[in-house]
């Protein structure tokens, strides 16, 4: 398992998602149709920020952390949306979980496409938490 602890997410500092990256993904949720999806495992739609950094494939922060908006999530990766695409291979993301503790996963980026004016960053979990 690999952690991102070297990384300081400070969101405080982060420009976080412009209205309209969030007003989009809010429009997608009732258009979400679960029978259609066939993903191994079921995801679950939200809307929710978080702070990202590229990592290079020792782990190794690449650039300046950023802040995505989570849109879906399930026990096996996860999809944000951002206003620049990633070129690295990974991504670590730092998650607040409902009771208000922080959990810093990696994800392998699988997808990353422009989507109207932003970027679809999608990828599987390398490292999750174990609880």
């Amino acid at each position: 398992m690999h952690h991102v602890d070297s990384v300081s997410f400070d969101a405080l500092r982060m420009r976080h998602p412009r209205q309209a990256i969030r007003d989009y993904i809010e429009q997608l949720i009732p258009t979400v149709d679960p029978t259609m999806d066939r993903r191994a495992a079921r995801r679950f739609v939200t809307t929710f920020p978080a702070v990202a950094v590229a990592l290079n494939e020792n782990f190794e922060p690449e650039g300046n952390p950023f802040v995505a908006l989570v849109h879906n999530i399930s026990t096996h990766g996860l999809a944000m949306v951002h206003i620049r695409p990633v070129a690295a291979k990974y991504v670590g993301v730092e998650l607040r979980l409902p009771r208000g503790q922080n959990v810093q996963v990696i994800i392998e980026i699988t997808r990353c496409e422009l989507i109207g004016l932003d970027y679809e960053i999608a990828g599987r979990f390398v490292h999750a938490p174990d609880e």
